[in-house]
């Protein structure tokens, strides 16, 4: 059987240095554009994706569109959870009017996307199991006396479109269970700030990326 995707569990926009939302006029503004009801849901420590520290801030739901923003001076996200594909353009346009109703803005040294997912392997084989002969099968790793049992990974790929890290493991890190998670970041050194048409495209890309990188790395051997 083909391996399936279970769940797309969020995807983000990560802007580094770049604070939005500084005050109450801007969040007012921001949520008549979006036409949405704005509420703010923390204050203090701040969490983004699982490898991303706490901050201190704020953070901001849309619940009506499952939206959340973290908001430090430093760091903004902007996340959906439990997308689908066709909610990616509301979660471009939610990233456009949040820059447009920011009075005071800072300089941008970098941004980045990630997505979540979670995956069923049909393989028989433990999640544990299963990653390690795809991703270490065909290389000679193990010690003498050493019997490869499974593994999990964190891999690095640079593009034209900006570098491309991959964290894959076991969910919840259950070696028993047949689930897989997959962490996929693109990160740009860019400082400017991308347009809405760029914020589109490259949500596009990173769902169509992650959901090949599950087929592929499902036919392989060792990738």
């Amino acid at each position: 059987m083909p391996v399936e995707v279970r769940d797309v569990l969020k995807i983000n926009i990560v802007l580094v240095g770049f604070g939005l939302l500084n005050n109450a006029e801007d969040v007012r503004a921001f949520s008549n554009a979006v036409k949405s009801d704005v509420v703010p849901t923390a204050e203090g420590l701040v969490f983004g994706f699982s490898n991303s520290p706490a901050g201190l801030g704020r953070k901001l739901a849309l619940q009506r569109d499952r939206i959340s923003i973290d908001l430090t001076p430093d760091r903004t996200a902007i996340e959906r959870e439990f997308p689908a594909e066709s909610d990616l353009d509301r979660l471009a346009e939610i990233y456009e009017q949040a820059v447009k109703n920011t009075k005071s803005k800072r300089d941008l040294r970098a941004h980045g996307y990630n997505l979540e997912l979670v995956f069923d392997q049909t393989s028989g084989l433990s999640s544990l199991r299963y990653l390690g002969d795809r991703l270490f099968g065909s290389t000679n790793v193990a010690l003498e006396d050493w019997v490869l049992a499974g593994g999990s990974g964190k891999l690095v790929f640079d593009s034209p479109a900006g570098r491309w890290t991959v964290l894959i493991e076991p969910r919840l890190n259950d070696e028993n269970s047949k689930r897989v998670f997959l962490n996929l970041n693109l990160h740009k050194a860019d400082s400017q700030l991308p347009e809405l048409n760029e914020v589109r495209r490259t949500f596009t890309e990173v769902w169509e990326k992650a959901h090949y990188f599950v087929k592929h790395l499902d036919k392989s051997v060792s990738i």
